[in-house]
């Protein structure tokens, strides 16, 4: 900015390039935007601003947001403007009872996608392209980070599709463009990759399930198709065909999910995997102590969880008990089978403090048993 001729910026809300693009979606984070534009602006780049792109259709937000930002700074001063601009943008355009719904849907989008962008979902990168590789979300400790992030995505599109109910027709084809298919095809694209991660890991357990999460994966990608097509070649008579493109560039990212194939050894019958235990080890399966869950303490009261599954197609009812009363569990008994999403089931583990004895370590035992097997925790 102390240059004679001033300074500008130039600033990519899509982005073609190495290591990866984000063309796909609007994915870029209005709070970040606003940090960066901002930081320019205070240091004296008030005259020139260049925004990049791409394809103008899906970044609509992230145009009118920076548009907005650099004809008037002033309100984006307060560090918390982002969150009301996108409330109004929403007011503007679906009413103020919908734009309170809306709102925290978007941002909750835009706080996923700052977590790691729909596009960067499978881990590979461009100029070179590279295939797609397991994502680095851990699926055994930390709560299952995949299954939760997969329960958020989840959460915002049972929300959207409450608030599409609600929308004025002549409104639907706008909140369909500006608020369901980026949601929904965020949450779809995450789906397909997190599931075929499952349903790999989970084989490698020996997990009746992996052939599920096998096929879930599959359908979060059949049903990306079916979404751009309605975008393209239904919304308002076709008039935006072929304006949205769910693989831009057709970068391995936006392909089919490229499933292993499950392999089955059907003669364990059904098993079990704590949280923070990963590989199968078929020499510990009759140990009596052959797993072990985290450390709890009464400071951070954890929680973790342990899977029962089952290895071949019959069904199991099983129990559950415990050594000590300071030992609880979501569930001591129930039944799973070989129907879709029924082939496992998970046993939510915590400890009652005000059970327990006043001691500086304890140590318990939870026993399952089923179909004449026995295994303990």
């Amino acid at each position: 900015s102390k240059r004679p001729g001033g300074s500008g910026v130039y600033y990519h809300a899509s982005y073609w390039g190495r290591p990866h693009d984000y063309l796909w979606l609007s994915s870029t984070h209005p709070a970040l935007i606003q940090e960066e534009m901002m930081k320019a602006y205070d240091n004296g780049s008030k005259t020139l601003w260049v925004l990049n792109v791409g394809d103008i259709k899906p970044l609509e937000y992230n145009i009118e947001l920076f548009l907005d930002m650099a004809y008037n700074a002033t309100p984006f001063k307060n560090r918390g403007f982002a969150r009301q601009h996108l409330l109004n943008w929403s007011a503007g355009l679906f009413g103020k009872n919908n734009a309170v719904k809306i709102q925290p849907v978007l941002w909750d989008y835009y706080q996923l996608g700052f977590q790691r962008r729909p596009e960067f979902m499978g881990w590979s990168q461009t100029e070179p392209t590279t295939k797609t590789n397991y994502t680095q979300f851990n699926h055994f400790y930390y709560g299952d980070e995949g299954q939760k992030r997969i329960d958020l995505y989840q959460q915002l599109e049972n929300k959207v599709n409450a608030i599409r109910k609600k929308i004025q027709s002549k409104d639907q084809a706008a909140f369909y463009q500006l608020v369901y298919y980026p949601v929904r095809g965020a949450c779809l694209i995450n789906k397909k990759f997190i599931y075929r991660d499952k349903s790999y890991y989970y084989s490698l357990q020996n997990r009746q399930s992996a052939v599920d999460y096998a096929q879930l994966s599959n359908a979060a990608y059949d049903s990306i198709i079916l979404e751009t097509d309605y975008f393209n070649n239904q919304i308002s008579g076709a008039k935006w065909k072929n304006i949205m493109s769910m693989k831009p560039r057709n970068l391995p990212v936006f392909l089919e999910p490229g499933i292993t194939p499950v392999n089955m050894d059907e003669t364990a019958s059904w098993g079990i995997a704590p949280e923070g235990w990963v590989n199968k080890d078929s020499s510990l399966l009759n140990m009596k102590e052959a797993y072990q869950l985290p450390g709890f303490d009464p400071l951070n009261r954890q929680q973790y969880f342990i899977d029962l599954f089952l290895s071949n197609q019959q069904s199991l009812d099983w129990e559950a008990t415990v050594s000590v009363p300071w030992i609880k569990l979501s569930q001591i008994k129930g039944r799973i089978s070989s129907e879709p999403g029924h082939k496992q089931t998970r046993i939510r583990v915590s400890v009652d403090w005000s059970k327990a004895p006043v001691t500086t370590f304890l140590t318990g035992t939870i026993r399952f048993t089923g179909a004449g097997k026995e295994y303990s925790v």
